[in-house]
């Protein structure tokens, strides 16, 4: 049988531990990126309760990718499938179409400017005793704030967790800035982290009057991978609702509003 000297194995077991830490510290912008894309690439579905101020909680469900569906105690409905947005009003029995707005409100409205950005990682820092990875660039020309020439933005990574913690999108010769931040997380099913309060902060310094803003988003009942029928995403029209077409929506002609029986959206 072969011996192996004490210090061959201090040494053998030295070098594993080098590797080990050069591989756990060998981290740059795309792997943390492609971190984030997995973790949040195993929530196929989700359901949920959000407060609404003054309206409520609402009951949300949502499938992979972009198809998400709001419904308020009085009936009222936010749906989005894809870009597009239908919000029904049961008290006006009126629908309206629109673009689904840049909110930069949820994770994936961050991964998306985070990937389609020049990103690199500039350094770590603490938050709440948590070491995180700080991730800087500038907006890329598919960023949904493309209206911003030189927006940049700035990401707070939890390498542990891989939730975006903090997040910050600037344009200092427009005034302009926006901030995401995470206040309370939890983890559900013993897998996934998610969180259940997010505040949001806009600043238009260059423009006073503006004044800035602030928004909570407050999260309860989570569940994570149940199964959520298509059907969900099908609205049915009551009968005689009003149609109204946003003149943002570029995409479309404008219209008038018009009267509809018995229809479906989808």
């Amino acid at each position: 049988m072969m011996r192996v000297s004490k210090n061959k194995v201090k040494s053998l077991f030295l070098l594993i531990l080098a590797i080990g830490y050069c591989h756990a510290d060998d981290m740059n912008g795309a792997n943390i990126l492609r971190h984030l894309i997995a973790s949040q690439g195993l929530i196929k579905n989700l359901e949920f309760k959000e407060e609404m101020g003054p309206l409520g909680w609402w009951s949300v469900k949502g499938k992979s990718p972009d198809m998400f569906r709001s419904e308020s105690p009085k009936g009222d409905i936010a749906l989005r499938i894809g870009d597009m947005g239908y919000y029904y009003s049961s008290s006006r029995k009126e629908i309206r179409l629109q673009k689904w707005p840049n909110s930069f409100f949820s994770s994936d409205d961050i991964l998306h400017e985070l990937i389609h950005g020049n990103i690199k990682l500039t350094g770590k820092e603490k938050i709440d005793s948590s070491l995180v990875y700080v991730l800087e660039g500038n907006l890329g020309q598919r960023s949904k704030y493309s209206h911003f020439q030189r927006g940049q933005i700035k990401a707070w990574i939890n390498p542990e967790k891989w939730l975006i913690l903090r997040a910050e999108i600037t344009d200092e010769e427009q005034g302009f800035k926006e901030t995401y931040g995470v206040d309370e997380i939890m983890l559900i099913d013993g897998k996934y982290w998610f969180p259940l309060e997010i505040t949001k902060t806009t600043e238009f310094k260059k423009y006073p009057a503006l004044g800035s803003t602030e928004s909570i988003r407050k999260f309860k009942d989570v569940q994570i991978n149940t199964e959520i029928d298509d059907e969900m995403f099908d609205f049915k029209l009551p009968g005689k609702t009003n149609i109204s077409v946003s003149e943002l929506m570029n995409s479309l002609p404008r219209h008038k509003s018009k009267q509809r029986k018995n229809s479906t959206i989808r």
